[in-house]
């Protein structure tokens, strides 16, 4: 596990060195950030052995079937290796694609993983008001070692964050055909869709936001045991075998993490600007439901894979908030910086799967 520390405290260090050159928000400094940080980043998660991480194993199974067989158009494909799980197409396709220059399984996912960490490099570069503060939330709160498992689900993540300036700035054809291609690497990304026009986020747009998140959770928690409504596809049956995801102390932590910031921004929300307050309102939004998720998942486990969706926007409030309280935010992030390798410690503690090794 020492990996992960060493990454971690690699990009706090890399970001007081270069806040002592210059303002971490200079184009400069921040490609020079990224590139020190990512690269490393990219490298151990294309790296890891079949071992690290729950699925890892699947994924090479799903490259080495997929790069010896005919591809197949249907958008679902459940033939893989006799795993009760369907692909869908867009990740095939990708795994057909690496194929052409590689038939090695190491190779193949390496190169998925590499793809996916510096796409998540290139949405930080791009939103962040603080790439320093929301790399060490990236790294520190599990989203980097997410990767290792979920990678399909992780994917699809990276590509609807990607569209993210598309939803802000409200063009919606493109922000649909980015919800589209994220739907051919994972099905369930389909939720976006129903974010397409939330901005402005009105009173009343919130208040049905917070009205079917109530209604969502009453239903799954009186009923959630009587229904099976992920039996349409072989995929999501083994998401509805029970509560297995029990609320734990990283998942409190990250709650009132997540309402604290949300807190704090609306204190700030008078000394945004019609752009800023569009940006707060969507990360607000996510996080909100990343919040709900992460209760509903104790009593659903589908919900479990909403909660990455979601949650990932609290590498982009957090440093928008901090940047906004002045100097009152290095005390904050002082105790960022304690806290965040302890709830790191929490989540890597009870997942013996993130013990790291290489296929080298």
């Amino acid at each position: 596990m020492e990996i992960y520390y060493i990454l971690l405290f690699w990009s706090i260090a890399t970001g007081f060195l270069f806040y002592s050159i210059s303002s971490i928000n200079n184009r400069t400094i921040k490609i020079l950030y990224c590139c020190v940080n990512y690269i490393p980043l990219a490298i151990v998660a294309g790296i890891r052995n079949i071992s690290v991480g729950t699925d890892t194993p699947m994924y090479h199974y799903i490259f080495y079937d997929v790069s010896r067989s005919n591809f197949e158009w249907a958008f679902f494909n459940v033939n893989i290796n006799a795993y009760a799980y369907v692909v869908e197409i867009g990740y095939r396709l990708l795994n057909k694609v690496i194929s052409f220059f590689t038939l090695d399984e190491n190779i193949g996912i390496m190169l998925i993983s590499i793809i996916t960490i510096l796409g998540f490099a290139i949405f930080f570069f791009k939103t962040s008001y603080n790439i320093w503060i929301t790399t060490v939330i990236f790294i520190g709160l599990a989203f980097y070692v997410e990767t290792f498992n979920t990678m399909r689900q992780v994917l699809a993540c990276m590509i609807i964050c990607n569209g993210f300036v598309f939803l802000k700035n409200k063009l919606y054809k493109k922000w649909i055909l980015t919800v589209l291609i994220a739907m051919t690497m994972h099905f369930t990304a389909i939720v976006f869709l129903g974010f397409t026009k939330i901005l402005p986020l009105t009173r009343k747009k919130l208040i049905m936001c917070i009205s079917f998140l109530v209604l969502v959770y009453f239903f799954v928690s009186f009923l959630g045991s009587y229904i099976s409504i992920f039996d349409f596809l072989i995929k999501y049956e083994s998401y509805n075998n029970g509560p297995e995801n029990i609320l734990g102390l990283s998942d409190l932590l990250k709650i009132l993490l997540y309402l604290g910031v949300i807190i704090v921004g609306l204190f700030y929300r008078k000394t945004f600007n019609k752009d800023e307050k569009d940006f707060f309102s969507l990360c607000s939004i996510f996080l909100i439901f990343a919040v709900a998720c992460t209760l509903l998942k104790s009593q659903m486990d589908i919900f479990y894979r909403f909660v990455q969706y979601f949650s990932i926007y609290i590498c982009l409030l957090a440093p928008f908030v901090l940047e906004k309280m002045k100097k009152i935010k290095y005390i904050f992030v002082f105790i960022m910086i304690i806290v965040i390798p302890m709830i790191m410690w929490v989540t890597l503690s009870k997942n013996p799967n993130f013990l790291y090794s290489t296929f080298l």
